[in-house]
């Protein structure tokens, strides 16, 4: 139907003439203006728009114009969400996507497995674990996928009966036999040979053999053999003895005790031994400790020890020595003790202080080595050095030592000794020496008093120091001899003993071979000491014969000296050793 038909006076709209259609636009809105100022009702039907498609949505473009669209132009979906289709026809089709991901409620999966269990993986699609058979339960794997697995029993104890949609967990026969089981008092569960069963004490005896009163007669045990009072050993083929004995609380190894705690005894060596293993190899290490525990405060002298018998076929234990430790000052500070038995009394014998003092019968050391009594140190014979108790110094034997002592020249003018010269005193060397000429005989005397430290009895030598002033030719014996006398008394208490008579000698010195200015010794004399004691004293003479001897130089003679031996520092007393 024709607008015009219907509204008077309206324009009308020219195909493609778009000011016909404004035209017509206010044409309609002035009549419908009309229209609603009034009470009457109007409509319009069949309005056609040439220009639009059919069977689709009318709207405008950008410049207003009415024009035919299609839905889906209209319409957009969500993604992962909602999805749009065009069906062609201007009409659209709304639809879920599919599969809708996990993040949007969805399982991500296109299908799932029947009566599988769903397994979760993040945002990543669902997927199914599987299948689970009868009793099978999904276990946990730390870092990685559930597994299915069934429960396992134990054999003989845990029955595991997997069921569909269930899990029954029972005991095993022989569990199940005592679980069935009247608990009875003084019962015991024993076996029958095909199920446990319960038995009274009194059957059980019997079944072991044991009787049934309350002694046991352990029937069937074979016991022979075996020692009253020892250990017996069980080994593969029954018991047999050891040699561990036990007695009221006395264990003895090897034999039976005498009330020790622990006895040992065996023919041959180590009886005990005590092994400490360590790593350490620059430190001691001990292996035993043996410890004396008062119930009071300990004080000086409380300490422990260990004691070494003695004992013959009389088997009495006889204590010989003994070691100890005691408390010296303090309870972290000790001594150390060695101890022998004279008579069954103790002896004191040696003490090792905490300072590192040892006394040898003494307690109470001054210095790193003290002896009370007499000390000897030599090779155990007769050859030795002692101390005395009063501490008094003694050499014997090859313990002796040699000194010696100078014997002061003497000259006497002719008028004292009729028919003798004495020799020339003369300046040599920075000093003086006493000449003794070629050709005349010259004599000089000495005076000598054997030391304090003289050991009594034994031989002293005379020598002299000398030298000659011209070389010896070198060849053919040219000979200094030299003339002694002496006389040896020692002085007594009562005067008894005499001097007597002198005893005389010539010593010979070949000097063929010595150089001017050379220094000579020569021994002169060696003086038997047979009866000598200290004090003892020597008169002697010293004469060189140049009148008949073969030197033809001068002999001189710078110093005069007795060689001894000495055996103490001194003497007790002031005329005795």
């Amino acid at each position: 139907m024709a607008v015009g038909s219907v509204i008077p006076n309206v324009t009308t709209v020219v195909p493609n003439d778009w000011h016909s259609l404004m035209r017509f636009s206010r044409d309609v809105q002035k009549y419908l203006s009309a229209l609603a100022k009034s009470d009457r009702d109007y409509y319009m039907s069949d309005l056609y728009i040439t220009s639009t498609t059919a069977l689709r949505l009318l709207a405008t473009d950008a410049s207003q114009k009415v024009v035919s669209t299609d839905l889906a132009s209209w319409v957009t979906g969500t993604s992962n969400e909602i999805e749009i289709t065009d069906d062609g026809d201007g009409t659209i089709t709304i639809g879920i996507v599919d599969p809708l991901i996990v993040a949007k409620g969805g399982t991500g999966a296109a299908t799932l497995t029947d009566h599988g269990i769903l397994l979760g993986s993040g945002t990543d699609a669902i997927t199914p674990l599987g299948v689970a058979t009868n009793g099978q339960l999904p276990i946990g794997s730390t870092g990685a996928d559930p597994v299915l697995a069934t429960l396992t029993g134990t054999a003989n104890e845990v029955v595991v009966t997997n069921g569909a949609g269930s899990i029954t967990l029972s005991v095993g026969d022989g569990l199940s036999d005592i679980g069935g089981l009247t608990p009875a008092d003084s019962n015991f569960i024993v076996g029958d040979g095909a199920n446990w069963t319960t038995e009274s004490g009194n059957t059980a005896r019997t079944s072991l053999g044991l009787g049934t009163g309350d002694s046991p007669t352990f029937t069937g045990l074979d016991l022979t053999g075996l020692t009253d009072g020892r250990i017996p050993y069980l080994g593969a083929s029954g018991f047999t003895d050891t040699s561990v004995y036990y007695s009221s609380g006395s264990v003895g190894f090897g034999a039976v005790g005498d009330g020790e705690r622990i006895y040992a005894t065996r023919a041959t060596y180590p009886v005990i031994r005590a092994v400490r293993t360590t790593a350490s190899t620059n430190a001691g290490q001990a292996a035993l400790d043996f410890v004396a525990h008062t119930s009071g405060d300990m004080v000086d002298g409380f300490g422990g020890g260990l004691t070494l018998s003695i004992a013959d076929d009389a088997d009495a234990i006889n204590i010989a020595a003994g070691i100890y430790c005691e408390r010296d000052g303090a309870d972290n500070t000790s001594g150390m003790l060695l101890r022998t038995r004279n008579a069954g009394s103790w002896v004191d014998n040696m003490w090792l202080d905490p300072d590192g003092n040892v006394g040898i019968n003494e307690t109470a050391p001054a210095a790193k080595l003290e002896v009370n009594g007499d000390a000897r140190f030599g090779n155990g014979g007769s050859n030795y050095a002692e101390f005395e108790s009063d501490g008094t110094l003694h050499l014997n034997g090859d313990a002796t030592v040699w000194n010696d002592f100078v014997v002061p020249v003497q000259v006497a003018s002719r008028s004292t000794v009729p028919g003798t010269t004495a020799p020339n005193e003369l300046a040599y060397k920075g000093g003086v020496v006493y000449e003794f000429i070629d050709g005349a005989d010259r004599t000089c005397y000495f005076t000598i008093q054997l030391p304090h430290t003289y050991k009594e009895g034994t031989d002293i030598v005379f020598h002299i120091h000398w030298s000659i002033d011209t070389s010896g030719a070198g060849a053919g014996a040219e000979n200094v001899e030299w003339d002694y006398s002496y006389s040896a008394s020692s002085p007594t208490s009562d005067h008894s003993e005499s001097w007597p008579a002198p005893t005389t000698g010539t010593q010979t010195v070949d000097v063929q071979s010595v150089t001017a200015d050379d220094h000579v010794l020569s021994n002169i004399v060696t003086i038997t000491g047979t009866n000598f004691k200290i004090s003892e004293v020597i008169i002697m003479s010293l004469t060189r014969t140049g009148s008949t001897d073969s030197y033809g130089g001068h002999a001189l003679l710078v110093s005069a000296d007795v060689h001894h031996e000495i055996d103490t520092v001194g003497s007790r007393q002031i005329t005795t050793k």
